[in-house]
């Protein structure tokens, strides 16, 4: 009986889970094992040349080229996708700040201010131009309004900008450029909502809240320039396809199933083991709605998908386990055949002049 209240259980638990929704490509399975067999290869040959290789240099070491290097590849991502972001789309004046004492980053940059407060331009990731702000310009006011100052402030400023960008009409941005006053105007361009980070750890990790998407500096030393293109697409596939809100809404359906099976059996707290199973549940699916939706968002960006995909090769060769292991994300070498199918997809949508949106089932 409790076995049948088991089986049961489950089936309801998946019949009330959000799942995914994208026409993700069938992935051919004769060419995944071959994928894999290359995958091994790669991995046997980079053990072997790590035997006699010196060690590499660490990349970045200050983090600021590579929080700029972030933010740079991050707004092109995000500014190329702010019609498929839905209501998450804010205009943004691309100008990205930093202070000394908000930023574990900022020591090396703001050496050359002493002990100087100011907040200064670490990037500027809007349109080329003469008349934009540059890397360690002081910002003095937006719209007249001056910079706090000081101590946690960096938030402020941020919300500041952010708050003189509403509705996509020109700020007027005052800087101090080495030494000497400089008026400018800006125009705010639409971007998808969600904040760029940047986390100082060696691990190769990238991943989404649901707010942000965040890096570590292992990931950006590690990727090329398309390849980080093609995993910011991926987080942002996370975000956009709201990934984290349903996999808590699953938890709440696995919650309420496990609640009634305690009334039903006598059982207790199964609700939440119930819930557990339920947050998981999809997982893969998810994971791999989000390599696909990421392509196109990646393509959108001006990212060669098919180039960029030979990082889950190169991934696989740092950590083999990855070539088999698919608990909570499918194989490196099905990422890599399944990106191989989008970008033949996408693909055929420019040759055919069509607008790149990833396939999405109707609700």
């Amino acid at each position: 009986m409790r076995m049948r209240w088991g089986v049961l259980a489950a089936l309801t638990v998946l019949a009330a889970c959000s799942r995914p929704v994208a026409e993700v490509p069938r992935i051919n399975e004769d060419r995944q094992r071959a994928e894999a067999d290359l995958q091994f290869r790669l991995a046997a040959e980079r053990g072997l040349a790590g035997l006699f290789a010196p060690p590499a240099a660490p990349g970045g070491a200050d983090g600021i080229t590579q929080l700029q290097r972030l933010h740079a590849i991050g707004a092109r991502v995000l500014e190329a996708n702010a019609p498929l972001c839905g209501r998450r789309v804010r205009h943004d004046l691309g100008v990205v700040p930093m202070n000394r004492s908000d930023s574990p980053f900022a020591a090396n940059f703001l050496r050359h201010f002493e002990n100087d407060p100011a907040v200064v331009v670490l990037a500027d990731t809007g349109p080329a131009g003469p008349d934009r702000p540059r890397a360690g310009d002081r910002l003095l006011a937006v719209d007249g309004e001056p910079m706090p100052t000081g101590r946690d402030t960096l938030p402020q400023v941020q919300a500041l900008l952010k708050r003189a960008a509403e509705g996509g009409r020109p700020v007027a941005l005052s800087l101090n450029r080495a030494g000497k006053p400089l008026e400018l105007r800006l125009t705010p361009t639409p971007r998808c909502d969600y904040d760029v980070l940047l986390e100082r750890a060696s691990v190769v990790n990238a991943f989404a809240d649901g707010r942000s998407v965040r890096f570590t500096t292992g990931m950006i030393d590690f990727a090329g320039d398309d390849e980080l293109g093609l995993i910011f697409g991926h987080e942002l596939g996370h975000n956009a396809m709201e990934h984290m809100d349903k996999r808590e809404e699953n938890a709440r359906a696995g919650s309420t199933v496990g609640a009634v099976l305690d009334l039903l059996t006598g059982a207790e707290h199964l609700g939440g083991y119930w819930a557990d199973v339920a947050r998981g549940a999809y997982g893969r699916d998810f994971e791999a709605e989000a390599d696909y939706v990421g392509a196109y968002y990646a393509a959108r960006a001006g990212v060669d998908v098919a180039a960029a995909a030979g990082v889950w090769r190169r991934l696989a060769a740092v950590n083999p386990r990855t070539i088999t292991m698919s608990t909570s994300h499918p194989t490196n070498p099905a990422r890599f055949v399944a990106l191989e199918s989008a970008a033949r997809e996408i693909d055929a949508k420019r040759r055919a002049g069509t607008e790149l949106r990833p396939e999405i089932r109707p609700r």
